[in-house]
């Protein structure tokens, strides 16, 4: 579904089965599919950043992103002060990789 841009449903569907569990409950492909499919759709941002706060509470959790996830925690940490400041960052970086 990640190669026809079904990034809503992608989303929608982790975030149905994930939803309450801790980051180290999820295998490592499911919380990266998780992860980056609530990163592409903006609405979805408020639900991955309580996710976030969640994952934060348990030191395993919070231990896991630190390792894999420092991109994705970095810039959800710029978007909760400053979402459009963010997403000139998100804009400059596609830019940059795309040119």
């Amino acid at each position: 579904m990640s190669e026809l841009l079904k990034w809503d449903l992608i989303a929608e569907e982790s975030l149905k089965i994930h939803h309450s569990k801790q980051l180290y409950e999820l295998p490592l492909q499911q919380s990266e599919i998780l992860i980056r499919a609530m990163l592409r759709k903006d609405e979805n941002w408020t639900k991955i950043l309580a996710i976030r706060n969640q994952w934060l509470t348990d030191p395993l959790s919070q231990q896991i992103l630190d390792k894999r996830f420092n991109f994705e925690q970095a810039l959800l940490f710029i978007t909760e002060s400053d979402f459009d400041r963010a997403r000139f960052f998100i804009n400059k970086e596609a830019n940059d990789l795309i040119n």
